[in-house]
């Protein structure tokens, strides 16, 4: 289960990631 949800989990961080950068 952790290994379906940890692609997830990393992308969903990125976008954390852009979205800080753009504000």
């Amino acid at each position: 289960m952790e290994n379906s949800l940890a692609p997830f989990l990393s992308s969903f961080f990125i976008l954390l990631r852009e979205g800080f950068e753009a504000m």
